[in-house]
């Protein structure tokens, strides 16, 4: 617990002495932010690392520092009901640092997110062509009870007619 007081104290000490932007704009992201992150992570504290790993990415971008941060936070972010997030982090980090080693990392990454969409896609399909084909065997299931009720009628007016035609064949001998 102290050391975690300690990590963030130190964080929030490091943002406000990080190196001055321009007036108006935040200052780029200092290393140690995104070590106290990394050591959050580590802690289970993936809530307060997210905020600072948002603050880093929302900063100016560092090499170095904020694609680690990008591809960190997609990471914290990947929910399998919702993988937006995360693929919009991982595309910035693929666009603003195409070199980068966590760019490599984040691409295989990129590619399951697109498959997951796609498999959702095929799912909501199935699900509807699922229902519909549901909805067609409940109506030839009623058409097939339908044709049995008629098919026994049928088979009780043939009986009728075979036994009235032995009593015709009797009555006429």
């Amino acid at each position: 617990m102290k050391r975690t007081f300690v990590i963030l104290a130190l964080t929030l000490a490091l943002g406000g002495c990080a190196t001055p932007g321009r007036p108006g704009r935040p200052a780029p992201p200092h290393p140690r932010q995104l070590e106290a992150a990394v050591a959050l992570i580590r802690q289970g504290e993936t809530a307060r690392a997210k905020v600072i790993l948002t603050t880093i990415v929302e900063s100016p971008p560092v090499k170095g520092i904020t694609d680690e941060a990008l591809f960190r936070l997609a990471l914290l972010n990947l929910k399998p009901a919702e993988l937006a997030p995360s693929e919009h982090l991982l595309r910035r980090l693929k666009k603003d640092f195409p070199a980068s080693n966590w760019t490599v990392q984040a691409q295989p990454l990129l590619e399951l997110i697109g498959g997951a969409d796609e498999l959702r896609r095929q799912n909501r399909s199935l699900k509807g062509s699922n229902r519909s084909l549901s909805r067609a065997n409940e109506t030839l299931n009623r058409s097939n009870e339908t044709l049995g009720k008629e098919n026994e009628e049928l088979r009780r007016q043939i009986d009728q007619l075979k036994h009235l035609d032995l009593e015709l064949e009797r009555k006429s001998k």
